[in-house]
């Protein structure tokens, strides 16, 4: 039998400041003892029908083990020679992508420091499984690791496979508008449920013809990316779910209880939620299915902890106290300030140079500067579409009220005028600032940007209700201080993001190259509880 062999897609989420994440490809691969890799293709390959033999590959070097992975002849070559033989083989199985993964990441992206093996999955940490990478190991096979990203090098020191619903950037999109749904119904009906209960008993492949429904973007932009052609999950359990949510009656509110009990037991960290652990996990995505084999069919998503310069034998004990250091004051504010145990991983907040031999800040919306409006403008032209539009809506006294009790706490009552709100923006939340500007670029919609304008409402949402949470805990004025700062910038960014989601949804359609008929059917769904499928 011929072993199926697909292109695989890493999107990489990197401490690297003003980074945005980025496809791992033959580009960012680099080792000091090798000039090039010769022969390579532009992205690594994967299978899900063969365990990749680790013991053979673990003792090649790292140019052998870059052409394993990303030249496919090699590739096919060397899981033939190594094909387990009858008297190897225990339990028959049929697939092992998840696996795979695991010794691809260790493969490619291996850390000797700060710690050694510190290869994880989301899936582990928020189920409290642990890894054992960092304690079975042979001292004489771990290996410094790098990549390299606008032509600096970087030294790899922490892998997060997000494979779990909470973290991989998709899932949790549809989590946070999921939540977000919930809240619009209960915030408008505080006492009666019935239109919430509706919603969730609705069926989940129609969508609302008036941009104003609550659900409008999870069932119109969200959901409908969960199918093929475009994306279906590597766990059986969830993709049945999302299969027969579309064809059950049984099965919408088990969609939504799904996803709102995460978002309570792991963002919220409400202990008291019960999950069933075979819903969590997202396995390794297909995507662009029914495409040709010259684009990637697999997909996952990575965070990577990286050092700024190349970290090796010679220099490692030099880096070691300052790294650690900052390394340790890191967890320590994380400890401090972060006490609500979110399980939503982030990569770290700092980013130590081996030439500076310091840590950096990367960008926080937790410490804000100052306005200055001198230099803005000049640039005012890259917002004009929205900021004309912002303005227009702060002509309504609701809005302009609201606005006004939004950024009282932040005690600066000159941004009530719309381009100081912006220049605030831009100094203290470029990437809010850089969201507002792609948006403006034209009047014609795009499910891409709403999508991510409402991931990153959705975000801040979540960040507003954790605080809110922790108002009544004990602390120094300075935590006090720092924490109402924190919530009045996330409710003034929300108050902006709103208007950015409604100034997407008044742009003309996108133009299509023709028409589509398509045939829905007509469902009801009335299940509640999460709940194996039958």
């Amino acid at each position: 039998m011929s072993i199926n062999i697909e292109k695989l897609k890493l999107t990489l989420s990197t401490n690297i400041p003003g980074q945005k994440p980025m496809e791992f490809t033959k580009n960012m691969l680099y080792h000091p003892d090798f000039s090039s890799f010769s022969g390579i293709e532009n992205y690594p390959y994967i299978t899900s029908q063969q365990l990749y033999p680790e013991d053979d590959l673990t003792s090649l070097p790292y140019n052998e083990i870059v052409s394993f992975f990303f030249n496919k002849n090699k590739f096919r070559e060397t899981l033939n020679r190594k094909k387990p033989t009858k008297s190897e083989r225990t339990k028959p199985k049929t697939n092992y992508s998840n696996e795979n993964v695991t010794i691809m990441l260790k493969l490619l992206f291996s850390t000797k420091y700060f710690i050694v093996n510190n290869i994880h999955t989301s899936l582990d940490i928020i189920t409290k499984k642990g890894s054992t990478n960092s304690i079975f190991f042979n001292p004489f096979d771990t290996k410094f690791s790098y990549i390299k990203v606008n032509g600096n090098t970087y030294t790899v020191t922490k892998v997060i496979w997000q494979n779990d619903i909470v973290n991989h950037p998709k899932y949790k999109e549809i989590m946070y508008e999921v939540n977000d749904v919930i809240s619009k119904y209960t915030e408008e009906y505080p006492d009666d449920n019935t239109e919430l209960n509706k919603e969730r008993t609705s069926i989940l492949n129609t969508q609302p013809s008036n941009s104003a429904h609550y659900a409008y973007n999870l069932r119109t932009h969200i959901i409908p990316r969960f199918k093929e052609p475009y994306r279906t999950s590597g766990n059986p359990t969830i993709n049945a779910l999302f299969k027969t949510m579309r064809s059950k009656k049984d099965n919408a509110e088990q969609f939504y209880d799904l996803f709102e009990s995460a978002f309570n037991r792991y963002v919220l960290n409400d202990k008291s939620v019960k999950i069933d652990h075979d819903y969590l996990g997202t396995g390794v995505d297909r995507v662009n299915i029914g495409y040709g084999d010259n684009v990637p069919k697999r997909e996952i998503f990575i965070l990577l902890d990286v050092i700024k310069g190349e970290v090796n034998e010679d220099n490692k004990k030099e880096v070691y106290c300052p790294y650690t250091y900052d390394y340790l004051g890191d967890r320590l504010n994380n400890l401090v300030f972060n006490s609500e145990d979110s399980m939503i991983l982030l990569n770290s907040e700092s980013i130590y140079s081996v030439k500076d031999k310091t840590s950096s800040q990367n960008e926080s919306i937790s410490t804000p500067a100052k306005s200055n409006a001198s230099n803005f403008h000049s640039n005012k032209e890259t917002i004009d579409l929205f900021y004309k539009f912002f303005n227009t809506k702060l002509e309504d006294k609701t809005k302009s009220d609201e606005l006004k009790k939004i950024i009282q706490p932040l005690k600066a009552d000159d941004l009530i005028k719309g381009e100081e709100i912006f220049v605030y923006i831009k100094e203290n939340n470029k990437e809010l600032y850089s969201m507002i500007q792609k948006s403006s670029e034209n009047n014609t919609s795009s499910d891409l940007q709403r999508n991510a304008i409402i991931t990153k409402k959705g975000e801040y949402q979540t960040q507003r209700q954790i605080i809110n949470q922790t108002k009544n805990q004990v602390e120094t004025r300075e935590q006090t201080t720092l924490k109402q700062q924190k919530l009045a910038n996330y409710n003034l960014y929300i108050f902006v993001l709103n208007q950015l989601i409604e100034f997407e949804n008044k742009k003309l359609p996108p133009k299509t190259g023709g028409k589509s008929k398509h045939r829905r059917k007509k469902m009801r769904n009335t299940t509640r509880k999460v709940k194996k499928l039958k």
